[in-house]
């Protein structure tokens, strides 16, 4: 049995998901489920929408995930651009 995470209380845990590359929902779902959401605040999840243009959102109704739609710049490799644009909606609404 795992422990609650008390010791997050006072603490914004943040996850940030880049998404550069088709992914299935399932896969999706499953990650989902295996976030142990007592201890997340938010799940931000940034899809890159110069390699993916039919996407719909999957978590409306879920208030901790964020989902951010984001074309990414020719060139951009490993998901650094979709990360950063996460850490700016952090940002943004911790201001």
């Amino acid at each position: 049995m795992q422990n609650k995470c008390t010791y997050l209380d006072s603490v914004d845990f943040t996850i940030i998901t880049p998404i550069s590359r088709y992914i299935y929902k399932e896969e999706l779902l499953r990650l989902a489920d295996s976030i142990r959401w007592d201890c997340v605040t938010k799940w931000i999840l940034v899809y890159d929408t110069s390699r993916q243009h039919d996407l719909q959102p999957m978590f409306c109704d879920s208030p901790q995930v964020t989902e951010v739609y984001f074309q990414a710049e020719e060139g951009a490799v490993l998901g650094n651009m979709q990360r950063n644009r996460g850490l700016q909606n952090v940002m943004h609404c911790k201001t």
